[in-house]
């Protein structure tokens, strides 16, 4: 059982949490807090984060630190985890949703946050045929019928896309990496 302090005060995980690792994500607190970085990484468009995601996040971590670290959990093993949550997120994602990797594979090395009309112009006939064929033996995407402009829809329901205020779209990092967008500054997508 978890002490009813700690389930309950965030003062206290924190604590805990910087006992762990290292307090920052780079050499200073430019790159963030170790302890708000993770799960800001790990969370769909709606800031959801799945407990397989941050524990596998955390084992990594802890498996990619130095042995002779001064901590159990390095920023450099953290980002790693992330990497390694990200593709176990697509891989659960795949499995209730099979029709996403066929939505999200020609967006591969595009650079995010981006223009609706860039990832539709990667959406052609043949991609939505796919995502069609994908979804045979499960639910498609409810607004499939509606071309590129439902499929985004669709994407962001699940929280794989997340629109900005411009309209502009976003793919949340535990997404982004694994199916290997871009983001300036970002964790580093996983390469084939």
């Amino acid at each position: 059982l978890v002490p009813e302090r700690l389930a309950g005060e965030e003062g206290v995980q924190r604590g805990l949490f910087e006992l762990l690792a290292d307090k920052w994500m780079g050499r200073d607190p430019k790159r963030g807090r170790a302890y708000t970085w993770l799960p800001r990484h790990l969370g769909d468009s709606a800031g959801r984060s799945s407990p397989r995601s941050f524990l596998e996040a955390i084992r990594v971590a802890a498996e990619q630190t130095a042995s002779d670290a001064p901590l159990a959990l390095s920023a450099a093993g953290i980002r790693e985890g992330v990497q390694a949550a990200s593709q176990r997120r697509v891989t659960e994602i795949g499995e209730d949703h099979p029709w996403v990797r066929a939505a999200m594979e020609p967006l591969r090395d595009l650079l995010v946050p981006c223009g609706l009309p860039d990832v539709q112009e990667r959406w052609n006939d043949d991609v939505m045929n796919a995502v069609k064929d994908a979804s045979a033996n499960k639910l498609p995407p409810r607004h499939l019928t509606e071309g590129p402009v439902g499929l985004s829809k669709d994407l962001a329901a699940l929280g794989v896309f997340q629109v900005l205020d411009e309209g502009r779209i976003n793919v949340p990092d535990v997404y982004r990496v694994a199916f290997g967008l871009r983001r300036r500054g970002g964790v580093p997508p996983l390469r084939r």
